[in-house]
């Protein structure tokens, strides 16, 4: 199986634009450094400014529904610029995690204590066009002493054909929370969002509180007031992560908390391929899709995308599934984790070395 991100092919814009609206390919902006997809992708024939609307203006914020105020973009060269521009118009976004191959050795080899700052690449599912580079920002000692429950800063960057390097589309700030029973806040997951500017907050997220869902993973989305509770994300039962993640997909329910209806779901994907199989097994590959409904208003749509972050932080980056230890010679597999209460339990089987083998919890 392949997804739009990997199988589209550059194709050249098809039309004549007015010379003073259009931007040319060959002056498209670099991306930020650090970006790299090594996939082609298909370019959007860019739009026209809207009738009335001055280029460069400074966004408006307009009150769209009560507790949520939406930031309109900009235009620069007829292509919206800032606010939720990278999520208007789409509902379905596919998510890849960088593969780093020195970080699995070392995790691999029984140094699970190296991590690397993650990064993200972020495209529209249905035509493969890149929008968001997502890089992580930390201390490497919390990060190295405290993984995946280290205090964090993902930067998303906006890298959509046509918009200035650089381009800061949303700030999340991810907390320092302990793996543990969710009994207050100060245990509770969470992250908080603002827009690039750095005035518009977005909105926040969190396991649920108390108990985290008892024996199904709950998060609770809220809006940009941090008040009304927008979405609530429900995963599996019990089992979470661990070798179960090459056999499976993990599927996550999206629900509107009023009606209870689902808006949509996220999807964590099983590797495909035996390359794909062991760069999971060794390291970190992660790949999901998040699908929401067309109702779905942009800020929450934003705010999903950084829920989804938080999530793989949560469930899927306590190590690599399969671990060697060089000192005993023993090989040690991460079946699954069990999920109680918001704390993960990782159920391990040991083969070779010193203690000859066995299960182990």
């Amino acid at each position: 199986m392949s997804y739009p991100g990997q199988q589209a092919q550059a194709q050249s814009l098809a039309g004549t634009v007015p010379v003073a609206t259009a931007v040319p390919v060959e002056q498209a902006q670099p991306v930020p450094q650090g970006y790299v997809t090594g996939q082609q992708v298909q370019q959007p024939a860019l739009a026209l400014p809207l009738p009335g609307v001055v280029q460069g203006t400074a966004p408006v914020v307009q009150q769209m529904h009560p507790g949520a105020a939406v930031v309109q973009p900009s235009y620069q060269g007829g292509l919206q610029v800032g606010g939720y521009s990278f999520v208007q118009g789409r509902r379905q976004f596919l998510v890849q995690q960088h593969f780093e191959a020195i970080e699995a050795a070392a995790n691999t080899a029984g140094c699970g204590c190296i991590e690397f700052e993650n990064k993200y690449d972020v495209y529209d599912l249905k035509t493969g066009e890149p929008i968001l580079f997502v890089k992580e920002s930390s201390g490497i000692c919390c990060r190295w002493c405290c993984k995946p429950n280290h205090t964090a800063t993902l930067n998303a960057y906006d890298v959509r054909p046509g918009v200035p390097p650089d381009s800061l589309a949303m700030k999340i700030e991810k907390p320092f929370r302990c793996n543990c029973i969710t009994c207050c806040d100060f245990c509770a997951h969470q992250h908080k969002t603002t827009l690039g500017d750095g005035a518009t907050y977005v909105g926040s997220a969190r396991k649920k509180v108390p108990c985290g869902g008892c024996f199904s993973p709950q998060l609770e989305l809220k809006d940009g007031n941090n008040e009304e509770i927008t979405a609530v994300v429900k995963g599996p039962f019990c089992c979470v992560g661990g070798l179960i993640e090459l056999c499976k997909d993990i599927r996550f329910e999206v629900n509107d908390p009023k009606t209870e209806q689902s808006i949509g779901k996220i999807i964590k994907k099983k590797p495909e391929g035996l390359k794909g199989k062991f760069k999971e097994a060794v390291g970190d590959h992660d790949t999901f899709i998040l699908e929401l409904a067309n109702n779905v208003e942009d800020a929450r749509v934003a705010n999903m995308i950084a829920t989804l972050l938080l999530m793989d932080y949560i469930f899927f980056e306590g190590g690599s599934p399969i671990r060697f230890n060089p000192v005993d010679q023993s090989c040690q597999c991460n079946c699954w984790n069990w999920y109680c209460c918001g704390c993960l339990c990782p159920c391990h089987c040991q083969c070779g070395g010193n203690q000859g083998g066995g299960y182990q919890q």
